[in-house]
């Protein structure tokens, strides 16, 4: 089976690529930056064009993984955000979809969700980010498989490594005990888009796990785990973010949010 990333040098996009290349996918996609280009990497760049210089015919799968994702920037950006993560995007899209018979898989935000309500309007200056994508999966939503994902754990992780790192030194950390999240770790995710992928559907799945947890209760898992004082975490709240998960109801593999920082521990300890 053949795939093609765009945003193929991203984060999410190098993770994927080679847990598919080990799977023995075959693998190309897009970067915009004109040195990584190879004979499957070509140039694409959402700001400047939306000419695709490539074929997509010969290939199975199409994973749109690329955007501006910094929710501050896209709050205090919102003309800019919406010319790419909107206009630029739904452009592309209406091409592939127009020339090229494919299956596309566009990656969404779990945030989405709270935009479906009645009175979710006042949230989108906290979060212009998940409100574009609201605006994508409204606009084609029944027209290519859209997956909402959740807080992704990578191997190294900034926030738990400085977590770590400060309990380690000794160090107080202040984690938030009023914020939540639902992270997943990267190899569950490519886990199950694989497990979707041979009979993947036009329809929104949401990747989140079947909890949530708050800031403070994962640095007291990740210290209790890794034998370090908890008494150095002192919890604080913060009152300038709403905080916007929800349960998920169209998850397609059930893990926990523990998983997540469990399988981030397992690697941890096994590299130390």
């Amino acid at each position: 089976m053949k795939v093609f990333i765009f945003g193929l040098d991203s984060k999410i996009g190098k993770s994927l690529s080679n847990q598919f290349i080990k799977k023995n996918f075959k693998v190309s996609g897009t970067s915009r930056n004109k040195f990584n280009i190879s004979k499957n990497i070509f140039f694409f760049d959402l700001e400047s064009s939306n000419e695709i210089n490539f074929d997509l015919s010969e290939y199975d799968i199409c994973i749109i993984c690329f955007g501006i994702t910094k929710i501050d920037f896209n709050n205090l950006n919102k003309r800019y955000s919406n010319k790419i993560n909107y206009y630029r995007i739904s452009l592309l899209l209406n091409k592939i979809i127009r020339f090229y018979d494919v299956k596309i898989i566009l990656f969404s935000s779990n945030l989405t969700k709270i935009f479906y309500e009645n009175n979710a309007h006042s949230s989108i200056r906290n979060n212009y980010y998940a409100y574009l994508k609201f605006k994508i999966e409204k606009k084609y939503q029944g027209k290519l498989a859209i997956i909402r994902l959740p807080k992704i754990i990578f191997p190294n992780h900034d926030l738990f490594d400085f977590w770590i790192e400060s309990l380690e030194k000794n160090k107080v950390i202040s984690p938030y005990d009023n914020c939540y999240f639902s992270p997943i770790y990267i190899d569950d995710l490519f886990s199950s888009i694989l497990c979707v992928s041979d009979s993947i559907e036009k329809k929104i799945y949401d990747f989140s796990p079947t909890d949530e947890i708050s800031y403070y209760k994962a640095s007291l898992y990740i210290a209790k785990r890794l034998n370090l004082n908890r008494n150095l975490i002192q919890p604080i709240k913060n009152n300038s973010i709403k905080n916007f998960i929800q349960k998920n109801t169209l998850t397609n593999k059930i893990f926990t949010s523990y998983d997540a920082i469990e399988n981030y521990i397992k690697l941890k300890t096994l590299n130390d």
